[in-house]
């Protein structure tokens, strides 16, 4: 098993950077046209619905059991929230996987924060959806820009897998009722961008988040 995994949700974006990126086992998760070239990667097509989020839930649930070490989710233009995405992933093999005990969490973007409705960014019921998927009260958020991390085994199962099966319900399907069952559906990935540290690292630890690359 690779013990790292570059995991990217793509649209229509152009891939070519992979050329660029060595030593990952990459998965691409295709919502749009058919790629134009045969790819040397695993190539798996989704609908186009909840954008990276919904990718990034679709993988944890369907690979439990079988998640490596290490796996970065990134979107499939990655560089506009982090331009040095690739010399980011080769510090990450080369300097950060030797450890016996790596960072749970990397971020491949800026981090930012906004309060419970999504301000001063925008409003989103961010909170709400919050309390419904971990029963938790919390009136900060803070988060990395684009959803881009790379992020440990060990920390995605601190929560279970029908943690995720719950997520992935919750941005797949338009369900009739509240008008927070309305906005989980239509701006569900943009809530669970502001979500990830909080799913990964736990609220305590992620509302003080913090990280330096250097």
């Amino acid at each position: 098993m690779h013990n790292a995994q570059l995991i990217i949700s793509r649209y229509n974006e152009d891939l070519r950077y992979m050329e660029m990126i060595d030593g990952w086992n990459i998965v691409i998760y295709n919502k749009g046209a058919a790629l134009a070239r045969p790819e040397p990667h695993s190539v798996i097509s989704l609908p186009n619905i909840g954008r990276e989020a919904h990718t990034y839930l679709t993988h944890i649930t369907r690979n439990w059991e079988v998640l490596p070490r290490v796996l970065a989710f990134v979107q499939g233009n990655p560089f506009e929230h982090c331009a040095h995405m690739v010399d980011l992933l080769r510090h990450i093999l080369e300097v950060q996987l030797p450890h016996q005990s790596p960072p749970d969490l990397i971020p491949l973007g800026t981090i930012t924060e906004c309060n419970s409705d999504g301000y001063p960014q925008q409003y989103l019921p961010i909170g709400s959806m919050w309390e419904i998927l971990s029963a938790e009260a919390c009136n900060r958020f803070r988060f990395v820009a684009g959803a881009q991390f790379a992020v440990s085994n060990t920390a995605i199962r601190s929560r279970s897998l029908c943690f995720y099966k719950n997520a992935l319900d919750l941005i797949s399907a338009e369900r009739s009722g509240s008008l927070l069952d309305t906005e989980s559906y239509r701006w569900g990935a943009h809530i669970l961008e502001r979500l990830w540290l909080h799913i990964l690292l736990g609220s305590h630890v992620a509302q003080s988040y913090e990280f330096s690359h250097l």
